[in-house]
């Protein structure tokens, strides 16, 4: 099936497949081609959330960030108003599923 691409997004392709390889020892394909195009690509910042994917993404020398993190930003920012709902939506709407306890820390630090 054919996928639409907001225009705000930019797809791209992995070069170093040799790179892929190695990381798929331990990762699955597209966490390996994540931190690839995160090392390819001079990125800022990797938004991953599986926590072998976090172990291997930190030891590559990548700059990771989990979603729960952002919405906790996004909300001191003033971006969104509620982290408990945006959770609520991700895990009806799209499947996200985190563990209780990480969830319970992320709405603390969004007072909620």
């Amino acid at each position: 099936t054919h996928v639409q691409i907001p225009s705000c997004l930019e797809v791209r392709h992995v070069s170093d497949r040799a790179a892929v390889a190695r990381l798929e020892v331990e990762l699955d394909l597209g966490e390996a081609e994540a931190i690839v195009l995160f090392k390819e690509g001079k990125a800022d910042l990797l938004l991953i959330d599986e926590k072998l994917g976090r172990l291997v993404a930190i030891r590559e020398g990548v700059h990771i960030a989990g979603l729960l993190g952002l919405a906790v930003d996004a909300k001191r920012q003033g971006k969104i108003s509620s982290v408990r709902e945006l959770v609520r939506r991700l895990e009806s709407e799209a499947g996200f599923r985190v563990a209780s306890p990480v969830k319970a820390e992320a709405f603390r630090l969004a007072g909620e």
